[in-house]
């Protein structure tokens, strides 16, 4: 186990509620640094709640991105619990925020503060698996996914990945599943897709799917 794997572990242990921030377009994967604005009043007030505690939030997506401030049944009930890394206060008052995430969360109940809400979450662990069959079907996965990558002409650099020397199978799968190119509601999918074969499987035929129309 490496000092990072520790203190993600730690992390994980400790990580029982923390201020929501709900975000639109886009899904959050644990192991993935993410970019955020961060402009709604309720998402600013949960950075600043987080920075004056522990720096941990719970990041979810919302179903329907045209609600402005969305409530309880308004956000997909799986996100992420998330580390603030940075934040960069911007001249429009809105926040440039530096996250990383590092486990999957199940929303079990909100609470309402004062201009945000709260959440209390259940961890998520991811159900591992090993053996020939798992270490040879992530070895076609990730050259699956270098054919998808030089296929697809919406791919930009910054979207490829190095996964060779990735030796823990739920980072790489994380980490594919952040860069492909899906709508929300299949990352969603993929977010919650907790059995680590399962989800080999579907990134599997995801990039051998979009690799073929990308081929016409």
């Amino acid at each position: 186990m490496t000092l990072k794997d520790q203190d993600i572990n730690e992390r994980v242990i400790d990580f029982k509620t923390a201020p929501l921030v709900p975000i639109r377009n886009v899904i959050i994967f644990p192991n993935i640094v993410q970019p955020l604005t961060v402009g709604r009043p309720r998402s600013i007030n949960a950075i600043e709640a987080a920075l004056r505690k522990d720096r941990f939030v719970v990041v979810s997506t919302q179903k329907n991105e045209f609600v402005e401030d969305p409530g309880p049944s308004d956000m997909y009930p799986v996100g992420v619990g998330a580390e603030v890394l940075q934040v960069i206060r911007l001249p429009d008052s809105t926040l440039r925020v530096i996250i990383e995430g590092f486990a999957r969360v199940r929303i079990k109940r909100f609470v309402e503060m004062e201009q945000r809400y709260d959440v209390d979450v259940d961890t998520l662990r991811t159900i591992l698996h090993e053996g020939p069959y798992i270490q040879a079907l992530s070895r076609e996965l990730i050259d699956t996914f270098e054919q998808y990558f030089q296929l697809n002409k919406r791919m930009s650099p910054e979207n490829y990945v190095d996964l060779v020397n990735i030796r823990d199978l739920d980072r790489l799968t994380d980490l594919i599943s952040s860069a492909i190119i899906l709508n929300v509601e299949e990352k969603q999918a993929l977010l919650e897709t907790l059995d680590l074969k399962e989800r080999l499987h579907k990134l599997l035929e995801i990039c051998n799917s979009k690799g073929k129309l990308n081929q016409k």
